[in-house]
């Protein structure tokens, strides 16, 4: 509060030379100024300096204690990798590593469709805010060396075709940053279809007949076929007995 009729204004160097400061009309010679933080302004213990002129020009000036920090600046990500090798099943564990500025706290998520084969439009998968962690027990090293970790265990019902990983670390004040990861991944939890399958057998099989399977069902997968016992299910003539003909 200073004498009613001034005019100060508000530095907070080195970002702006002034910042006015307005009297309030309820409480003559107090004043109040507002800066709102911008993109570019950055300042490591700045100082914040006052200065009162009243109508005859006379100056003061004074500095305000503490200094003060600003950061605006997005935590850096220097990389985002994860483990996977194959299409992904229920329960195959997929490990995330987020490599950064330390200090942050990291997530991971996965986006995708699921494509239902049947011709309807693509459901989103979205697995969310999954936590990384660089505390050193959760096999990301050293603790707070910047390198994040962390593992999602596919469950059933999760189905992507070239999901994006993307990783997420927000640093003390809370500025963000996100990076996505070079490689996609393919999750696949629905057990095939079978459309439809017969055998040309019409009675007992004599020595040297064959005997002919056929199936019809999702492309591009591995098909075993096998004779078993009806009543026990033992198996008669195991798969490696059977030759397949694509």
């Amino acid at each position: 509060i200073a004498g009613a009729g001034f005019k100060p204004a508000l530095t907070p160097a080195p970002i702006h030379a002034s910042v006015p400061l307005i009297e309030s009309e309820e409480v003559r010679g107090r004043y109040v100024g507002i800066y709102q933080i911008r993109e570019a302004d950055n300042a490591n213990a700045a100082q914040v300096n006052v200065t009162l002129i009243d109508a005859a020009g006379n100056v003061t000036s004074q500095t305000i204690s503490p200094p003060l920090s600003i950061d605006t600046i997005p935590p850096s990500i220097t990389a985002v990798r994860h483990n996977a090798t194959k299409i992904l099943s229920d329960s195959d564990e997929l490990i995330i590593t987020l490599v950064g500025e330390a200090g942050g706290r990291a997530s991971f998520d996965i986006a995708g469709v699921i494509d239902s084969g049947t011709g309807g439009s693509p459901v989103p998968l979205v697995i969310d805010s999954v936590g990384l962690f660089d505390d050193g027990v959760h096999n990301d090293g050293a603790a707070n060396d910047g390198v994040y970790v962390g593992t999602y265990r596919v469950r059933p019902g999760d189905q992507a075709i070239n999901a994006t990983v993307s990783g997420h670390l927000t640093d003390a004040v809370g500025n963000t940053s996100a990076l996505r990861a070079s490689e996609t991944i393919t999750i696949d939890t629905l057990p095939p279809q079978i459309d439809a399958i017969e055998h040309d057998a019409t009675g007992p099989l004599a020595l040297g007949e064959v005997l002919t399977v056929k199936l019809v069902g999702e492309a591009n997968a591995e098909i075993r076929f096998e004779l078993i016992d009806a009543e026990t299910e033992a198996v008669l003539l195991p798969a490696s007995r059977f030759q397949v003909v694509t």
